[in-house]
C-alpha cells in the first residue's frame, strides 16, 4: 500500500496494479483496509505539497468503488477556503474519470443528501451529473431522484442532466424553473 503514494510513477504504477488485483479478488477485510488506507491519503492532499500520488491512487480505487465519492466530497469542500488548486485538480480528475467509475444509485442518493445546502459537495455534485448526462446515458431510476432532489431543494440544475429525459408535460411544468437558470447553467441546459 504505501508504494502506490511513492512519487516516482513506475513504482506506484505497479503498486497500484496490484492493489487493484487484490480489491477484484473481493476479501472484504482486504478492501477494508485498502479503502482505509486510500481515504487516509486522500484527506493528506489537504495539507501535502504534491497531492498528485493520493490523488492518483484515490481516482485508482473509485474506479472500483463508488462509494468513495462521498469521502471525495468531503476533501473537496475542506479544500474550498484555501486549496482552490486542488479543488481544480479534483474537479478536472473526476471529469476524466466519470464513464471508469461504477454507477451506484444508492450513493447518488446519498451523496445527494450530503449535499444538499452545502455549496462546494453541491457544486461537486452537479459537475459529477453534469458529466455523467454527457458521457453516459442517464438511468430511469438516477432521473426519478434527481426530480426529487429539485423538489426538495428547488435548485434547478439538478434539471439539466435529465433534461432529454423528461416528457413534453414534466417539460412545460420544469420549463419557467429551468430559464431562471443562471447564465452558465442555462447554456449547458441548451447545449
Amino acid at each position: 500500500l504505501e508504494l502506490s503514494i511513492n512519487p516516482l510513477d513506475k513504482i506506484n504504477d505497479q503498486a497500484i496494479k496490484i492493489i487493484k488485483t487484490y480489491y477484484e479478488r473481493k476479501n472484504e477485510q482486504t478492501i477494508n483496509k485498502i479503502n482505509d488506507f486510500t481515504i487516509e491519503n486522500l484527506k493528506k492532499t489537504l495539507t501535502e505539497e504534491d497531492p498528485e500520488p493520493y490523488l492518483k491512487l484515490f481516482f485508482a480505487v473509485i474506479e472500483l468503488n463508488m462509494s468513495l465519492f462521498i469521502d471525495l466530497m468531503e476533501v473537496y469542500a475542506e479544500a474550498q477556503n484555501n486549496l482552490k488548486t486542488l479543488q481544480s485538480t479534483i474537479r478536472d480528475k473526476l471529469k476524466k474519470q466519470i464513464t471508469s467509475m461504477p454507477y451506484d444509485i444508492t450513493v447518488i442518493k446519498r451523496a445527494l443528501e450530503i449535499a444538499l445546502g452545502d455549496k462546494p459537495k453541491t457544486a461537486l455534485m452537479h459537475l459529477y451529473l453534469s458529466e455523467l448526462a454527457k458521457k453516459l446515458f442517464v438511468p430511469p431510476d438516477l432521473v426519478e431522484l434527481l426530480k426529487k432532489q429539485f423538489e426538495s431543494s428547488k435548485d434547478s440544475r439538478y434539471l439539466i442532466p435529465i433534461i432529454p429525459n423528461l416528457n413534453e408535460e414534466e417539460f412545460k411544468l420544469y420549463l419557467p424553473d429551468i430559464l431562471k437558470l443562471g447564465e452558465n447553467a442555462l447554456k449547458r441546459a441548451i447545449a
